[in-house]
């Protein structure tokens, strides 16, 4: 009797799983031509498509795999329209995954007739207080790795210029100690507290002048952060760079500012910040940086 039933149940779990696995190439393909939707249509519009556009990666791998299997079944038709929906997923693929370019390691050599740019999200940028040995070795480390590195421009995300008696000022450290003396700013917040005032935005520092330089900010912010854009010349041609900080998420940051007051920059997103929906805000934060 016992073998009777472990028999029919094996058959059954064995019917099931052929069931599961035909749906398989199914529902992967399914799930990647939405994903890859939210390249071609905005998920502003349509929020589900920003969450699937988080599993392109792998579903692409799963669609290459069943790719194959029909190429090398001699399945043409099916072989091709999974190869068509491979190329059209090909663009967020390589936006989500970083390829070496000719192989090897990054060189802090230079070749003539380039530019190099620096995007930093520098989180405020380190070193502020005067009294700290801790973050001044932080400010020196930084240093070096910019003198290293020698980049023509650097971009700032979440940059601040701290201004007081006690502490040391970023816009001095990148204008005066790194020597890049042409910039464009965007303060789009300014905090005072007892030791000085801190000014917080995103910015653009370059050793090559400026031909011009332009700040475009979010229409949709009670204090908005900005695109922050400038062009510069480069073997006789005019090149745009462009930097901007994309909205924090806090993804697990309910506690964020728990001990602290909220000031007005956060106040349009508070009930999202300290909410400990995980779902909600990434409905909420995709959206907002398809917008950006």
């Amino acid at each position: 009797l016992m073998y009777r039933l472990f028999n029919k149940a094996g058959l059954l779990i064995g019917r099931l799983f052929k069931k599961f696995a035909a749906l398989i190439p199914s529902v992967t393909g399914i799930l990647l031509l939405l994903a890859t939707m939210g390249w071609y249509y905005s998920p502003a519009i349509f929020w589900p498509l920003a969450l699937l556009a988080l599993g392109t990666v792998y579903a692409w791998m799963v669609a290459f795999v069943i790719f194959l299997s029909n190429a090398f079944a001699g399945r043409k038709w099916k072989a091709t329209v999974w190869a068509v929906l491979l190329l059209l997923a090909l663009p967020p693929l390589f936006q989500s995954v970083t390829l070496p370019v000719k192989g090897g390691n990054f060189s802090a050599s230079r070749h003539s007739g380039t530019l190099r740019v620096m995007q930093w999200n520098c989180g405020t940028l380190v070193g502020n207080l005067i009294n700290s040995p801790e973050k001044k070795q932080e400010r020196l480390d930084a240093v070096q790795f910019i003198a290293q590195m020698q980049p023509d421009i650097i971009c700032l995300q979440d940059y601040a210029d701290v201004r007081g008696k006690y502490t040391r000022s970023n816009h001095a450290l990148l204008f005066d100690t790194l020597g890049y003396r042409f910039t464009v700013n965007d303060w789009h917040f300014q905090q005072l507290f007892s030791y000085g005032a801190v000014r917080h935005g995103t910015a653009i520092y370059s050793k090559i002048p400026l031909l011009a330089t332009g700040v475009v900010p979010f229409t949709n912010r009670q204090y908005p952060e900005a695109i922050v854009w400038a062009d510069v010349l480069l073997n006789q041609k005019r090149v745009r760079i462009i930097t901007v900080h994309f909205r924090s998420m806090n993804l697990n940051g309910h506690n964020t500012y728990k001990s602290i007051p909220f000031n007005q920059f956060v106040h349009q997103d508070s009930a999202i910040i300290m909410s400990r929906n995980i779902l909600n805000k990434l409905i909420y934060y995709q959206q907002e940086h398809s917008y950006q």
